[in-house]
């Protein structure tokens, strides 16, 4: 992909190739998360061990599966919809779902895209965003917890529950790795879209993946730790925190779910600029340039998205209101 900011694109009303091949290359990721989330999903739905176990990290651990699996349906969904509709043929990965999950209760027995039963997974994400030091300035986060090799869900029905607690705290740790790569993606296409609509489509997909990161960020306050005493899963205790301020926590955690709901509730040309500057760091200018308006449109409706999540967050909205805040001081 070439590099700098588009704008001869902007405005002129269809889908580029560019677009086109972002689109494709997003609908294709939507359904490798998509596979990944269905399987924690029908595990945390029906298979009792493995639910108890993620409800011991956070209580509703296990639903916000089910609830972000449908969300990433969605996604791949309405993206390959949005294809079609432009004439473009609809992404499926089908051909490659070969891979069978372990014969364990609640897990389907059919083919999958990917595997869970051996993972290593790269947890420098967890300093990586709470760090004041700067990746791009050389920082390299370290490693918070050793997974490598390591199952994610259960491979067997016959596991103790210390078993089941290391693949649940396994599992927490993936979790924000998954959404951690998807909002990674959108993010870096973002400046890189001509077209408004696959703009307004980009835009709200990673408002909506960069919550998901945060929300399993979060939870993670309630890794109670393990060892497994090989040197391949070795997991520090992170609950200190949350037993000092268990309130605290949980509102927090509260606080990103209301989010969810009030990004989703944003105008489109509201959520659009607030996508690009405040989640991609986008200079003013440069969302002038791609949105083909004036700065100080751009400032405008920048304020106005941030007074409207502020209001939806301290209840002072009723659905569907308009923002009280109508300058840019």
């Amino acid at each position: 992909m070439d590099g700098g900011t588009p704008t001869a694109e902007a405005t002129s009303g269809r889908a580029s190739r560019r677009d086109v091949a972002i689109l494709k290359f997003l609908a294709a990721a939507e359904l490798i998360e998509t596979d990944l989330w269905q399987q924690y999903a029908e595990l945390a739905l029906d298979n009792p061990g493995f639910s108890e176990a993620l409800e011991q990290i956070d209580d509703d651990l296990g639903i916000y599966t089910v609830d972000i699996t449908e969300d990433e349906l969605s996604h791949a969904r309405f993206i390959n919809a949005f294809l079609k509709s432009l004439g473009e043929q609809p992404v499926s990965l089908a051909q490659f779902e070969t891979l069978m999950p372990p014969s364990v209760t609640g897990l389907r027995q059919v083919g999958r895209l990917t595997n869970l039963t051996r993972l290593t997974v790269d947890t420098s994400y967890y300093l990586r965003y709470r760090s004041t030091r700067n990746p791009d300035f050389g920082f390299e986060p370290p490693q918070i917890a050793t997974i490598n090799g390591r199952p994610a869900i259960p491979t067997s029905n016959s596991l103790s529950d210390r078993q089941l607690s290391g693949i649940a705290q396994t599992a927490a740790f993936h979790f924000p790795s998954i959404e951690q790569g998807g909002t990674s993606l959108y993010d870096q296409f973002v400046p890189f879209v001509s077209d408004r609509q696959v703009l307004r489509i980009v835009s709200s997909i990673y408002a909506t993946e960069a919550i998901h990161y945060a929300i399993f960020r979060d939870s993670l306050t309630g890794v109670p730790g393990f060892d497994s005493g090989d040197g391949k899963l070795m997991i520090p205790n992170l609950t200190e925190g949350r037993r000092q301020s268990s309130y605290g926590a949980q509102t927090a955690l509260l606080t990103l779910r209301e989010m969810e709901a009030a990004l989703a509730r944003l105008p489109d040309d509201q959520r659009e600029v607030l996508v690009m500057v405040a989640l991609s760091g986008m200079s003013y200018q440069d969302c002038a340039a791609v949105l083909g308006m004036p700065v100080g449109t751009v400032m405008s409706r920048l304020a106005r998205g941030r007074e409207f999540l502020r209001q939806v967050l301290e209840g002072n909205m009723a659905a569907g209101a308009e923002p009280l805040l109508r300058r840019v001081k």
